[in-house]
């Protein structure tokens, strides 16, 4: 079993902490913007889009399989990969929580709207000088909520068992990947298998 998406999913959330050390997470800090808050939203948000293209290798979708290069593979494939994949219709109202902060989001969904975490990641990575407030905490937060439920549907491949629903799979999995420090789904019956590792 290859963790190494994993451990860097979890290398990053560490370095969210750090920030957590400085700005709080709250809402009303949501427009706080700073070089490391920037370095963390450009890392997690590409690594998100790495991620889900690997999640494509993996069902075998032609659109990222058959790509001459990945950089060919823009966030519309990504989108039409997700709404014509069955095993990921529950991605994008996937809901997650932070920790003892009491912060909910969807961020996965909001992908499909006009304004969006992965717009702002864009409009900062390629127009740093006029959109560098944009690598805002409100988009940092979305961006590594979204990198934490691609892992899970990524591992969710590895782990899957045809015998358990999809969910009693997203369990299993959360139940054999080293537990995360802040970033959590917000439904905590998937952490009932949490000192079950059904694969070890």
């Amino acid at each position: 079993m290859d963790y190494s998406y994993w451990n860097y999913f979890l290398s990053l959330e560490r370095d969210l902490q750090t920030i957590g050390r400085y700005v709080e997470f709250s809402e009303n800090n949501f427009n706080v913007y700073s070089v490391e808050i920037l370095k963390l939203f450009l890392a997690a948000s590409s690594e998100f889009e790495v991620v889900l293209k690997e999640i494509g290798k993996k069902y075998a979708y032609s659109k990222i399989v058959n790509a001459k290069h990945s950089g060919n593979i823009t966030i519309k494939t990504l989108k039409n990969f997700i709404d014509e994949t069955s095993a990921l219709a529950s991605m994008k109202n996937a809901e997650i929580c932070l920790k003892q902060f009491g912060l909910f989001f969807m961020p996965v969904k909001e992908i499909w709207d006009k304004e969006s975490w992965w717009k702002n990641y864009n409009f900062a990575k390629h127009n740093r000088t006029m959109n560098y407030q944009k690598a805002n905490l409100s988009n940092l937060l979305k961006s590594m909520g979204s990198l934490f439920i691609a892992n899970l549907f990524l591992y969710e491949k590895e782990f899957h068992n045809e015998n358990c629903t999809f969910d009693e799979n997203i369990s299993i999995v959360l139940a054999n990947l080293q537990e995360t420090n802040l970033l959590e789904l917000k439904n905590k019956s998937y952490y009932s298998f949490r000192h079950a590792a059904f694969f070890s």
